[in-house]
């Protein structure tokens, strides 16, 4: 658990947990390091506990965050979302539809994945500058800097630079993407597991969910390869 326990004095609190750059108005936007041009409410490493009084919030949102964590881990952080939930209180979850993204792959279903393609390879073409010729990155974003791991000399942020100036090409390349991500990526879960453990721990009612331009990302490549599942304690 992390030591310091966060007190507010609203009620009726509103978690956005791993929210890494989407800070969403009206919530306690909490992550385990600040990106750059992203204010966060509270710092904190979620794998070892919500840093806050049980039952202190009424809706809890976290987006593609479980699958940062080891089977351990994810579901002590779900069950840390339980306890910091108030009686009737909601969670929100969503993580990656690997049954879908397979199942594309196993039907040789090229065309559920070329705007994924084409997606990371914009990524290439900045990773790829990086690689060849940081400076210049640096110079043209000296008012918006990146993330200093970018431009780092350290040989381990060298090497994770290069595994991201990956040029994509084949289905099977964006498999390894959605399960690895890098090495971000430390487990697998799917939408029977996750309401297996969220029913365990003793939510009352999990909803297999669907897409809220609302509250969710619009990314199109993130609304379609998202399980969303809703939680009700």
């Amino acid at each position: 658990m992390n030591e310091e326990i966060h007190n507010f004095s609203e009620n009726n609190l509103k978690l956005n947990l791993g929210c890494g750059k989407d800070i969403k108005m009206g919530f306690i936007n909490i992550d385990y390091e600040e990106k750059p041009g992203v204010h966060l409410d509270i710092i904190a490493d979620l794998s070892y506990g919500i840093p806050l009084e049980s039952s202190s919030a009424e809706f809890i949102y976290s987006s593609h965050m479980i699958e940062h964590l080891d089977w351990i881990k994810g579901a002590n952080f779900l069950q840390e979302c339980f306890r910091c939930l108030e009686s009737g209180g909601q969670l929100r979850l969503l993580f990656p539809n690997f049954k879908k993204i397979m199942t594309a792959y196993v039907s040789n279903d090229f065309e559920f994945f070329s705007d994924i393609i084409d997606y990371l390879n914009n990524d290439y073409l900045y990773y790829q500058t990086m690689v060849d010729n940081p400076k210049e990155i640096i110079k043209y974003r000296k008012n918006n800097m990146p993330p200093s791991w970018h431009y780092s000399d350290n040989a381990d942020d060298r090497r994770k630079v290069k595994l991201r100036a990956r040029k994509y090409k084949y289905m099977i390349e964006c498999i390894d993407w959605f399960v690895h991500q890098y090495g971000e990526h430390v487990a697998l879960y799917d939408n029977e597991m996750i309401k297996g453990l969220l029913k365990d721990i003793g939510f009352k009612d999990v909803q297999f969910s669907k897409y809220n331009n609302e509250i969710d990302a619009s990314n199109p490549i993130r609304v379609k390869t998202t399980s969303y599942i809703t939680a009700y304690k």
